[in-house]
Parts: structure tokens; sequence; C-alpha cells
């Protein structure tokens, strides 16, 4: 008798608190859309005047530009207080990323390349990963379905195990011997063999799961998929998240999240 009236208060209590706890999630989605919104305006804000004569005269130390970079400070500094730390870095991106962007815009345009340089192309390189960054940043939540998977981070992944031991290889050495002037590390991970694959990207598998050893004895698996190929069932997704048909990839099983469990 006692025990069932026990269960009967637990369960009570947990009706009573379920709306609260559900009012806190609609809360936290909301707060999260309207985050989202800020950026995406900004960043609109941004590409219309990153071209304006008056921007590359007075930066943003002035006028409308000035006032847009209070604002981005301004979500910036409350980031913690909002609680949305989390949310900008695995969902949205970033808000210091505007403000990197718009000082490279704002440096291409006031100084202006006579002739081509390492340093242009450096800046503009710079500027087209960053644009690829917000844009996934910006883009919505795909809609998994069974068999396929999401890519968590934004990261270079490459063609086999074999690559990411070469890579590793390469790193440790660099790290031992302190020599960062021709990383090899860096040239195998922006080489042929590896892909710079951005958060949201939706993936296909996993085809096959391996566990790559490392020297300490441990271990890290990694599952292989097969990226989506650029065809007209992908048209309405941005170019950035898909690849050349029969792509097919190896992630870190802490990168890539499934529908469906990986099978053993």
């Amino acid at each position: 008798m006692k025990n069932n009236l026990f269960f009967g208060f637990l369960v009570g209590v947990m009706i009573a608190l379920f709306p609260i706890h559900a009012k806190a999630a609609q809360s936290s989605d909301a707060q999260e859309l309207k985050a989202l919104q800020e950026l995406k305006v900004l960043y609109e804000e941004l590409q219309g005047f990153k071209d304006n004569p008056n921007f590359h005269q007075v930066g943003f130390g002035c006028c409308r530009f000035k006032k847009w970079m209070v604002k981005v400070e301004a979500i910036r500094s409350k980031t913690e207080e909002r609680g949305l730390k989390l949310f900008y870095l695995t969902v949205a991106f970033p808000p210091f990323y505007l403000l990197d962007i718009g000082m490279d815009y704002l440096y291409i345009g006031t100084l202006g390349f006579t002739k081509y340089s390492q340093r242009q192309e450096d800046t503009e390189g710079r500027i087209k990963r960053m644009e690829a960054e917000i844009a996934a940043g910006l883009a919505p939540e795909p809609q998994l379905k069974k068999g396929q998977g999401v890519v968590l981070s934004t990261d270079s992944v490459c063609n086999s195990l074999d690559i990411y031991k070469k890579f590793f290889a390469a790193a440790q050495e660099e790290l031992r011997t302190r020599n960062y002037a021709e990383s090899e590390s860096d040239a195998i991970l922006y080489g042929p063999d590896c892909h710079r694959v951005y958060r949201k990207t939706v993936v296909t598998g996993p085809l096959a799961s391996k566990e790559l050893p490392w020297s300490d004895g441990s271990s890290s698996t990694y599952h292989q998929v097969q990226m989506p190929g650029c065809t007209r069932k992908y048209h309405g997704r941005l170019s950035i998240f898909c690849f050349a048909d029969g792509t097919k990839l190896w992630f870190h099983a802490g990168s890539v999240k499934f529908k469906s469990k990986p099978s053993d």
C-alpha cells in the first residue's frame, strides 16, 4: 500500500514538473532561433557594405559600420550569459567570425593589390573558408533518414586510414623537432587525399568501421561513409555540402552522428 502511494506521489510530481521542463526547452529553442537570426542579419549587413568605399575609408571607427561592430561585440560578450556558447560552436558559428571576416574585407578594400601577392592569396583563401563556415552555420539542420548521418564539426577528412597514419606520424615528428617551417602534416591534410568537410553535411553509412591503433596501445574508431554527390537531388543544399560522385571518406566516430547506430 505504501509503495503504491509513493509511486503515485512520484508520478504526480513528474506530471507537475513536465510543463516546467517543456517550457524551459521551448524557451531554449526560441533563444537559439533568435540568436541564429541575429547572426544572419549581421552577416547580411556586412555583405551589404563590405565593398562600400566609405567603409574602406573609415573602417569600423565611424557611422553605421561602428554600430555594426558594437552589435557583434554585444552578442559576443553575452555568449556565456545567455548560455549559447555550445550553440555557437556546434550549430551556428562563433560571433567573432563576423569580426574577423569584416577585418579581412576591410584589409583588401583599404590597401588593394597592385599585383597578385601571397598575402592576397592567403587573405582571400581565409575569407573563402570563413564564408563557407558561416554559410554552414546559417544552413538549416538537415532531416536525416535511416542509414544517414550528419557531420558534427568542420574538419579535413581523408579517404583512407593510411593517410591518417601518415598525418599523425608527421605531426608527432614536427612536434618533437619543433620544425613547422615546411609542414608535412599540413601538406597531407590539405593534399588530394583529404577534403574539407563542413558540419551539417549529410552522409550515408557507415559502410565500414575500423579501429586505428596508437603508439600508446589505445585506439580510435573510424567510420567510412559515402559523401553526397552534387546531383539534381541535392539541389537546394549549398555546394559546400556535396562532392564528386563516388567520394568515400573515413570519419572519426565522434565527428559524425548517424540516424541509427552503426552495426558492430
